[in-house]
């Protein structure tokens, strides 16, 4: 499960776990308190990670390698997995999703269904501020900036099914049957 900030990715995330019987690893539930512990203790902002550079060079990769084996430990005991996390600095890159899974070991028989929810810029906009989350701040304080490189990502990643769904078209957390039928065919 892959989109913008706001687009949905937990609440659908959650959603398609029950669905499925599957285990949620939400990226940032997992490494929050450690990422913010890591950039206080090198004089960081904790809440500022898309304006820190040490963040992005050399924590965020660390959360994603980390999001990646753990997924890896549930697919080789059969344990189906729904990763919520926004992957953004790897969207552009084809290579990415494959490369990634087998660093992590994961089984070569997963076929793995990409979710790139979308919504529009005002959505995306009002969902950040009424969750009134801390990491949202320099997005919202800087949204020019930051809409016009968020626009322009789209999930390229082959090795995968990737399905586009609006989440603006949908309830919160719903799971439109179509999607839900397309993932449980893989």
């Amino acid at each position: 499960m892959t989109g913008l900030a706001g687009s949905g990715k937990s609440a659908l995330s959650r959603e398609l776990a029950r669905a499925l019987g599957a285990a949620v690893l939400d990226k940032d539930a997992m490494v929050t308190p450690l990422t913010e512990l890591v950039l206080s203790a090198h004089g960081e902002d904790p809440q500022q990670r898309e304006s820190s550079t040490f963040y992005l060079e050399r924590v965020f990769p660390a959360e994603y390698r980390g999001l990646m084996a753990v997924a890896a430990d549930s697919l080789r005991v059969g344990t189906p997995v729904v990763i919520d996390a926004p992957f953004f600095a790897y969207l552009a890159d084809p290579d990415y999703l494959s490369r990634a899974q087998q660093e992590a070991g994961w089984p070569t028989t997963v076929h793995t269904v990409v979710l790139w929810l979308s919504a529009p810029p005002e959505v995306l906009r009002s969902r950040m501020r009424e969750r009134s989350l801390a990491r949202d701040r320099w997005k919202l304080d800087n949204w020019d900036a930051y809409w016009r490189e968020a626009a322009t990502m789209t999930c390229t990643w082959r090795g995968a099914t990737v399905i586009e769904v609006n989440s603006a078209a949908q309830p919160p957390g719903r799971v439109p049957l179509a999607v839900l039928e397309a993932v449980r065919r893989v």
